[in-house]
């Protein structure tokens, strides 16, 4: 008589793959943050990096989510860029997400232009991309 299984070998092995996918997710996100936030206060790389005892190099890699900042040096960075560790987790920041899926922090201006687009009726949007089309 066998045990049954809670579900089967294919199910288990997408489970981990979710969600290392978000955790990767998570890592970009708050490394965009931590870009934007550096930006908006004026924090050089070097001048973020010295007070976290890391590499200018590990900052860029934290930045692009390819390194994930722990709880200690996130603590740090929030502290030397002037913001809380909230920051790095709000919803309402200003975030779009690209069809591949990769999140991208806007700057205020894009935020200023973009929050106002998304709230006009689809006609109206249309009208405005054919204005910038012709721009461009």
């Amino acid at each position: 008589m066998s045990v049954p299984q809670p579900c089967d070998g294919e199910e288990m092995a997408q489970k981990p793959a979710r969600a290392r996918k978000q955790s990767e997710l998570t890592d970009v996100l708050v490394g965009k943050r931590l870009r934007y936030g550096r930006q908006i206060t004026g924090v050089s790389r070097v001048a973020l990096a010295r007070p976290l005892g890391i590499s200018v190099r590990a900052i860029r890699d934290d930045e692009s989510g390819r390194r994930r900042l722990g709880a200690v040096h996130l603590a740090a960075a929030a502290t030397a860029i002037e913001v809380s560790l909230a920051f790095f987790f709000e919803e309402d920041l200003p975030v779009m997400t690209h069809a591949a899926g990769d999140p991208t922090v806007l700057t205020p201006k894009e935020a200023y232009i973009i929050r106002p687009f998304c709230t006009l009726e689809e006609h109206q949007q249309n009208e405005i991309f054919d204005l910038i089309q012709l721009m461009i």
